[in-house]
This record gives C-alpha cells, sequence and structure tokens, in this order.
C-alpha cells in the first residue's frame, strides 16, 4: 500500500511538472510572439508612415508648385506687357522721360527693355 502511495505520488509530482513546463512554454511563446507583433507592428507603421508622408509631401510640393508658377507667370505677362507698351509709345514717337513717366518706370528699365545705351 505504501509503495501504491509512492508511486501515486511520484505520478502526480511528474504529472504536475509536465503541467508546470507546458504552462512555462505557453507563457514564453506568448512573450515571443507578443515581441515579434510589436516588431511588425512598428516595421509595418514605420512604412505607413513613410507612405503617407510621401504622398502628403508630394501634394503640398505640387500645391507649391502650381502657387510659385502661377506668381511666376503673373510677373512674366506682367513685364510682357510693360515691354509692349514701351515699344508702342516708342514707336509712336514718344521720348524715353515721356515713356517711363506715362508707365511708371525709371529711364533706366525703358532703355534696358528698349535695348539702348543711355
Amino acid at each position: 500500500r505504501t509503495e501504491v502511495v509512492k508511486v501515486m505520488k511520484l505520478d502526480y509530482t511528474f504529472d504536475r511538472q509536465l503541467m508546470l513546463e507546458r504552462e512555462d512554454s505557453r507563457e514564453e511563446g506568448r512573450e515571443e510572439g507578443w515581441e515579434e507583433g510589436l516588431e511588425q507592428g512598428r516595421e509595418e507603421g514605420l512604412e505607413q508612415g513613410r507612405e503617407e508622408g510621401l504622398e502628403q509631401g508630394r501634394e503640398e510640393g505640387l500645391e507649391r508648385g502650381r502657387e510659385e508658377g502661377y506668381e511666376e507667370g503673373m510677373e512674366q505677362g506682367r513685364l510682357e506687357g510693360i515691354k509692349s507698351g514701351v515699344f508702342a509709345l516708342h514707336e509712336i514717337g514718344y521720348s524715353i522721360s515721356e515713356i517711363a513717366q506715362r508707365l511708371d518706370l525709371e529711364e533706366e528699365k525703358v532703355f534696358e527693355i528698349l535695348d539702348l545705351k543711355k
């Protein structure tokens, strides 16, 4: 009878030891999975953030480029209009000082537009 009790205690001890080892393994696996998931999540988040940042940067760059292009185009158009006015007034006989006064320009600018020496 004592032998049976000893064997039963050994079986229980052995079973208990196996159960504890399984729980430890499960816990270690959970921790490893959590760490791997965390690392993968970080990598995916970084990639997504880069992609969204790149797209946002492109959109902002396009918008800014359009604005700058528009302003530059307006300035070029304004200068072309002034040049046309200078040439037209010069063609009909206005003096450099009259052209400068009528178009609110400095005389040097009129000379420059007409490609004349002062």
